[in-house]
C-alpha cells in the first residue's frame, strides 16, 4: 500500500514544536497518535479496555482523574508499589493514549490526556464512581519543591 501521508513542511514542524509540554514527539504524532482529520488522539478500543483490565492501572487513572498532574514518585508511594512497576503500568497507559507525560527536571509528571475522546472520559469517570466511596488519594507531592 502506498504511503498517502504528505511530507511535513517547515510550518507543520513549527506548529508541532510549539505545542504544550504535554504534546507527543512529532514522529509519534505523524505516525499514530493523532487522527489525520482531527487533533484528538486515536484511541484503539481494544487497547483502551485492555489498559483498564489491571487494578493498578485503574487506580492510577482514578488518582489522575482526582489530581491535575502527578509525579511517578507520588503514584508509587500512594500505591505502595515499586517505582519500576508503576512506570511500566504508566507506559501501557501512555501507549493506549490515556495519559501524557512531561519531564520536569529529574521527574516525570503524568496526567489524563487532555484530548481524550468524550466516550473514553465518560467510561473513566463511571469507573471512578464505581470504585466506591474510599478513593485512593495521593499525599502531598514528594518531589514538588513548592510542597516543602
Amino acid at each position: 500500500m502506498a504511503n498517502t501521508r504528505s511530507r511535513a513542511t517547515a510550518a507543520d514542524t513549527f506548529d508541532n514544536m510549539r505545542h504544550s509540554a504535554y504534546s507527543l514527539p512529532h514522529t509519534a504524532i505523524a505516525d499514530k497518535a493523532l487522527s489525520p482529520l482531527t487533533s484528538a488522539p486515536m484511541i484503539d478500543p481494544q487497547a483502551f479496555f485492555e489498559s483498564l483490565a489491571d487494578p493498578i492501572r485503574r487506580r492510577i487513572l482514578v488518582m489522575l482523574l482526582e489530581s491535575d498532574e502527578l509525579c511517578v514518585c507520588d503514584l508509587h508511594d500512594a500505591l505502595d508499589a515499586p517505582q519500576p512497576k508503576v512506570s511500566r503500568h504508566l507506559a501501557v497507559l501512555r501507549g493506549a493514549n490515556l495519559v501524557v507525560a512531561r519531564r520536569d527536571g529529574a521527574w516525570m509528571r503524568y496526567r489524563i490526556h487532555p484530548q481524550l475522546p468524550a466516550w473514553a472520559l465518560r467510561i473513566l469517570i463511571h469507573m471512578k464512581d464505581g470504585m466506591g466511596p474510599d478513593p485512593l488519594v495521593a499525599a502531598a507531592s514528594l518531589c514538588d519543591p513548592r510542597a516543602a
